[in-house]
């Protein structure tokens, strides 16, 4: 990492400058007897975010929905916003300050975390540049096709640079997301203890934090581990292999349990959740990835002709690719939240794409 620190730095500066010039021209254009509350887009969920943090802040470690004739049961608790909370009281800073810190701080790791995520897949350079780059700062066709439906116009969480720019909910679950897959992948590959306990911790952390999250972590990997029980040497064998993996997921469904029941009991968490958001049509969806997922599609189809050492690397990736597109799908209320992570597998697929085609031309 050292040889492209400067790389990372920079991206990291460009990434959190440009995410943040909104906020400056509005504090910029604000009238002398205006106030401007920090958010510039999706301001109810942000006042919502930022009465937890307000809640938090106060004392209480449970928070409560007070955007509603009724506040629920008052037994939700978030890790995230509870160290949100700790930190507005200590700092003495306000919510939608705290907000921004995190959002920026959260920012910068999210580039060195993605970047040690490339690694695991190959050691060119170029390709993790490539791939950091187009994860930033990719988006879709929305723009010019002058669209109000596809997701890199409206929907924050399916493009890395708006979750930077308007969430920090999303930048930490995306932190949480590469870390848990870095970790089962690192499992998987050594079998050390550390990343048993560390994709164990941040599953837990992620199902409570997002825990929309986890589905497709679950999805890819449980499909994984049953590919693997076809291609091990028996079923002792494959046991022997995957049971650390299976225990972090089996650990893993605790906190979303524990959510579920507060489903089952708060009638005002049960409403939210019940609320329909559905996902759109599946045009809208490779439009707001545009040339990203065409790229994807081209990695995919060159891993299975180009050989290279290592390519059993891609698998995860692969199945990540093909099963968030069916996952985001599932007949649930809150479907299209399923999106979140899925520019993950598509940038390094893309970049990997992109660099072999370069390759290809160059030397034809």
């Amino acid at each position: 990492m050292k040889k492209n620190l400067a790389f990372l730095v920079l991206t990291s500066l460009i990434l959190i400058l440009l995410s943040s010039l909104p906020y400056i021209y509005a504090l910029v254009v604000r009238p002398a007897d205006g106030v401007f509350t920090g958010y510039t887009k999706n301001i109810d969920d942000m006042a919502v975010y930022g009465s937890w943090v307000k809640q938090v802040s106060m004392g209480p470690i449970y928070i409560t929905n007070l955007f509603q004739p009724g506040s629920g049961a008052g037994v939700q608790y978030n890790v995230y916003f509870l160290i949100l909370g700790m930190f507005s009281r200590f700092a003495h800073t306000s919510p939608s300050v705290t907000l921004h810190i995190f959002r920026l701080l959260q920012g910068i790791c999210l580039v060195f975390v993605f970047w040690l995520f490339t690694g695991l897949f190959t050691e060119k350079d170029n390709i993790r540049k490539m791939a950091t780059v187009v994860f930033l700062f990719g988006s879709g066709f929305g723009y010019f096709l002058h669209s109000a439906t596809t997701i890199d116009v409206w929907q924050p969480e399916a493009i890395t640079f708006m979750s930077v720019y308007l969430n920090p909910l999303f930048t930490i679950s995306l932190i949480l997301i590469i870390s848990i897959f870095y970790s089962l992948i690192k499992l998987w590959y050594t079998g050390q203890r550390k990343y048993f306990y560390s994709g164990s911790l941040l599953l837990l952390l992620l199902g409570n934090v997002h825990t929309y999250d986890v589905v497709n972590i679950y999805a890819v990997w449980i499909v994984f581990l049953i590919y693997r029980l076809f291609t091990e040497k028996g079923f002792v064998s494959w046991i022997k292999n995957t049971y650390k993996e299976i225990l972090v997921l089996a650990i893993g469904v605790i906190t979303p349990f524990i959510n579920f029941m507060i489903y089952r009991s708060d009638p005002i968490y049960k409403a939210r959740v019940d609320t329909p958001i559905s996902t759109h049509p599946i045009y809208d969806i490779l439009l707001g990835y545009g040339l990203v997922f065409i790229f994807a599609l081209v990695g995919v189809v060159l891993l299975s002709k180009i050989k290279f050492k290592d390519k059993k690397e891609y698998i995860p990736l692969c199945l990540w690719f093909v099963l968030n597109l069916i996952t985001i799908y599932i007949p649930f209320s809150q479907q299209r939240k399923f999106i979140m992570g899925y520019e993950i597998p598509l940038a390094v697929l893309a970049a990997f794409g992109i660099y072999y085609l370069l390759i290809n031309i160059k030397y034809k």
